[in-house]
């Protein structure tokens, strides 16, 4: 999962770069990016933690093939914005598929597994799905393009998964 988060930073991040020539959109994938960083680093202290012996809550394991397909489709993503011209109207839709996918609710299935009390869980599960969606959904407002805005903004407003 460590690697899932970490694709999904550098997706963002070359997002941040192929649509540098707006500045208006920059810092929002800079956040994402930085976002799913922050992911990484708690994910690494969990590990950590199991390392030393820390038991495991009962709950839903996530499926390591869902996770391996997760993986896949963002390393799908980010070769496509290495080898060709994403538009400001392609990345949101991007950005959207990976927030309205899996990785969130299997992020924060691992954090109550094993988290608290060694990591702040409302902390951390405060960088829930719907903060990146409005984030996408303000970027589009700032561009004056309606409808890339509109399905952030729908999702946004729903309850978050766990």
């Amino acid at each position: 999962m460590i690697e899932v988060e970490r694709g999904a930073s550098r997706l963002y991040q070359g997002l941040a770069h192929v649509l540098g020539y707006d500045a208006r959109l920059q810092p929002m994938w800079r956040g994402l990016a930085f976002d799913e960083l922050r992911h990484v680093q708690t994910l690494r202290l969990l590990r950590g933690v199991l390392d030393l012996g820390a038991a495991v809550r009962p709950g839903p394991v996530p499926d390591r093939a869902r996770v391996e397909r997760l993986g896949a489709e963002i390393a799908r993503f980010a070769a496509r914005v290495d080898r060709e011209p994403i538009t400001t109207l392609e990345a949101p839709s991007m950005a959207v598929t990976l927030e309205c996918s899996e990785v969130d609710g299997i992020f924060h299935q691992l954090i109550e597994a094993v988290g608290p009390p060694y990591v702040d869980a409302p902390r951390a599960m405060a960088f829930r799905t719907s903060g990146h969606l409005q984030a996408l959904a303000a970027a589009g407002d700032r561009l004056g393009n309606e409808e890339p805005s509109q399905l952030p903004r729908a999702l946004a407003t729903e309850p978050a998964r766990a």
